[in-house]
């Protein structure tokens, strides 16, 4: 059941806060993740502590990004004796990855602000190798972008970059009802495990990025369209692709193939 007696903190809209509650959801998901006493744990946006709480005993070392200055300053103040737990206060999106690393391997963790979740999937994306495996909650409709595939209309950019970089799965849906204060949208709990599909292909990242964020911009045409300048007829005929199909018809590896004959041919 949600434990809805303690609610001092003053919410703040500006951070998209809204915090797990359930302590069904809150087990289902620390029993997700499956925490090993030898796991570095990055635990992004941990607001009240919900997920910490069954964290900090369950690992070898947990360090915890927040923005909001007084859910940090609560946060060290209850984990001060805590000799495995490095509270930072600051924006994710302006963290450098490497630094919070260390040389260490990470496995992610985190109740992903709606307002900043693509942006900042993009960020972790980049960093990919200096994570083990991520586990985030995410509003449902960003949740089926990601695990989608060509031929569905929530197919697009976020869907072919993220999974150059990680393989996906959604594990369960959490209702708005878990939440204080509840949004208006469900969640979804994602697994994203780093994969080595762009580095397996030799494709410029950059490029691919380039590329389909061209295409879907102008989703509704065909991908000849959509690339005029790039591609000619010809291309599209070495690359064994129609030139007739629309851009959320057109499967991840054919935009690797893309990517790479833009890239040869110095046009991104």
């Amino acid at each position: 059941m949600a434990n809805k007696n303690n609610h001092n903190h003053r919410f703040k809209k500006r951070f998209g806060q809204n915090f797990l509650e359930d302590a069904n959801y809150i087990y289902k998901i620390i029993d997700a993740c499956d925490l090993q006493s030898t796991d570095d744990i990055l635990e992004v946006g941990p607001g009240n502590g919900a997920l910490t709480n069954h964290i900090v005993s369950a690992v070898k070392s947990l360090t915890l990004i927040e923005i909001d200055n007084d859910l940090a300053k609560s946060l060290q103040s209850k984990y001060q004796d805590n000799d495995n737990v490095n509270v930072i206060h600051a924006d994710v999106m302006k963290t450098d990855f490497n630094d919070v690393a260390s040389g260490k391997i990470l496995k992610v963790i985190g109740n992903l602000p709606y307002n900043i979740s693509t942006p900042l999937l993009f960020q972790l994306f980049k960093n990919s190798h200096l994570f083990s495996d991520m586990f985030f909650m995410l509003q449902k409709e960003v949740a089926e972008r990601l695990a989608s595939t060509h031929g569905n209309k929530s197919y697009g950019r976020l869907t072919i970059m993220a999974s150059c970089y990680c393989d996906i799965e959604v594990l369960f849906i959490v209702p708005n009802t878990a939440f204080y204060p509840s949004p208006k949208v469900e969640s979804a709990i994602v697994h994203l495990r780093p994969n080595s599909i762009a580095r397996d292909n030799d494709v410029d990242m950059q490029v691919l990025n380039n590329i389909v964020t061209k295409a879907f911009s102008a989703r509704r045409k065909t991908i000849s369209n959509g690339l005029k300048g790039l591609l000619d007829q010809n291309d599209f005929l070495e690359l064994d692709i129609s030139s007739k199909l629309r851009p959320e018809q057109i499967p991840k590896h054919d935009y690797i193939k893309i990517a790479k004959l833009v890239k040869s041919k110095s046009l991104l």
